[in-house]
């Protein structure tokens, strides 16, 4: 069902549906059927960010990396990364072509996103890798960056939230990320004055791996 639907819904975008006495039905054109939901998915987003240029489409790479939901915050954080002006009517456009959804319900008063659902977002982050072995890298440096700001301004907790997906991300990365994950620990030490198992351990294999 979910592959039929966004094959109707790529027909609509590309004017492929015409009035019918039962509804619609497809015109006379000639049209390729792509092979997988992947596949289906891939095309339609490549036509809406189209218009936006190169720098869309390494902004979304980033952000699927991160992961489905898009923190408003961190997305600014990636779109001067790649300098991208629009990145918020880039969303406005996901969004209305359904590609995209707000935080909860209705519309999320920060600008905060996700992918419209998780398959999306992991094709999304699927061709991305495979584009450039280096994109993890890149997002867990963004993150970093991104969890730096938050500690210095006093927003401990978002800090703390972004350090850990940097971590996971870092897992990938080259020893400078992981040094920088590891810095981003020891802040967290001295603020809680302990750290939990899972940093704990974390801690000590990127101390293993300097």
């Amino acid at each position: 069902p979910l592959f039929a639907l966004q094959l109707l819904g790529d027909w609509v975008e590309r004017g492929l549906l015409e009035p019918a006495a039962a509804g619609f039905r497809r015109s006379g054109a000639e049209v390729s059927t792509p092979p997988t939901l992947e596949a289906m998915w891939l095309r339609r987003l490549d036509r809406v960010v189209e218009p936006f240029g190169a720098s869309a489409v390494k902004a979304l790479d980033l952000a699927a990396v991160i992961g489905r939901e898009v923190d408003a915050a961190e997305w600014r954080a990636v779109a001067r990364h790649v300098q991208l002006d629009r990145a918020f009517d880039l969303v406005e456009v996901l969004l209305g072509q359904g590609l995209a959804s707000q935080h909860g319900q209705g519309r999320a008063p920060d600008g905060s996103w996700a992918f419209a659902h998780a398959g999306l977002a992991e094709s999304v982050a699927a061709r991305a890798v495979r584009r450039s072995a280096e994109v993890q890298e890149e997002a867990a440096k963004i993150l970093m960056e991104h969890a730096r700001s938050l500690h210095e301004s006093g927003a401990y907790r978002q800090s703390e939230d972004a350090g850990r997906r940097a971590l996971h991300l870092a897992a990938a990365a080259c020893v400078e990320v992981r040094l920088q994950a590891m810095s981003l620990l020891s802040w967290v030490h001295q603020m809680r004055g302990r750290l939990d198992d899972a940093y704990a351990g974390r801690l000590r294999e990127l101390q293993l791996a300097r």
